[in-house]
């Protein structure tokens, strides 16, 4: 009686169940990583290896028990490389999941409200506020800094939340200050960096809503800016007294006093990059971004 060559030989057999994939655990753009077995497998085996997403690597799949792949440029976030060794006593997978390109942060929520700049209930300047995240890729799995730029009267960090009081004077108009926070990580592949801008207004505790039109919006040269007020659906054209201009730190770049309910503002002096245009109505902030390219 011959014996089956998976008990005769145990070169022959499948692979370990020690066995694993190896390689980088962050995958950037400017390097390609190695992810292959850390064993040699049998000799007669057969083995093939694939990326998921494909779209996350260049190549993406390949024959042999190591790979060298690059990031794509397209995709940024978990991706796993599987290696499927065939013998003659059948077939086994190992898997390695990896992180491509820099930390991913999402899911930024401000006092529950989903998006990165958010209108909150400011509570006659008592409580704590809250900004809330999801993160991955982060080499240490947390934020590394929350920057606030000194927008805030107190603050408290976690890995994923930031609390904070208002800046709060009953003797200013108006008594508060928008909040400005950056929310930085980093991993072996660089930095990502979210800018979160929290205003309070009064207006935001009803069931109403001021916002601007700006045209034309990306800008170069001027802008017209209007403002008008959302009650339940029914948008009204509304006067107000001041707009200024500022940066995603919080900075005033300009002001100008407004005796309409329309300005024109010169922006032809300005880089390119993101900008804010705010004013102050029924003891509340209004705000909206302004993109400027040249």
């Amino acid at each position: 009686m011959t014996s089956s060559p998976c008990t005769a030989n145990i070169a022959l057999e499948p692979i370990e169940p020690s066995t694993q994939a190896i390689g980088d655990q962050f995958l950037c753009d400017d390097e390609p990583g190695l992810y292959k077995l850390d064993i040699t497998p049998p000799p007669s085996s057969a083995i093939t290896w694939s990326v998921s997403p494909s779209n996350a690597t260049t190549p993406s799949s390949g024959i042999g028990e190591s790979a060298t792949t690059s990031a794509s440029g397209s995709y940024n976030g978990n991706a796993t490389i599987t290696f499927t060794i065939n013998t003659l006593c059948g077939t086994k997978t190992r898997q390695k999941t990896f992180f491509v390109g820099r930390p991913k942060i999402t899911n930024v929520k401000v006092d529950g409200k989903s998006g990165t700049f958010v209108y909150i209930c400011p509570n006659d300047g008592l409580g704590s506020h809250w900004i809330s995240l999801s993160l991955q890729g982060d080499q240490n799995n947390c934020i590394d800094e929350w920057d606030d730029f000194g927008t805030t009267a107190e603050s408290h960090e976690t890995c994923t939340e930031f609390d904070f009081t208002l800046q709060y004077n009953p003797n200013n108009n108006p008594p508060y200050n928008c909040v400005f926070v950056n929310a930085i990580a980093s991993n072996e592949c660089g930095i990502t960096t979210q800018n979160i801008i929290a205003c309070p207004s009064y207006w935001a505790c009803k069931d109403v809503k001021y916002a601007f039109e700006i045209s034309p919006n990306p800008a170069s040269t001027t802008v017209n800016v209007e403002l008008y007020l959302d009650k339940n659906g029914n948008r009204e054209q509304v006067d107000f007294d001041f707009i200024q201009l500022i940066d995603n730190h919080g900075n005033m770049l300009q002001s100008h006093q407004v005796t309409d309910q329309s300005i024109q503002l010169d922006v032809s002096n300005l880089q390119k990059g993101l900008y804010y245009l705010r004013t102050w109505i029924d003891e509340g902030y209004v705000m909206e971004e302004l993109l400027i390219e040249k």
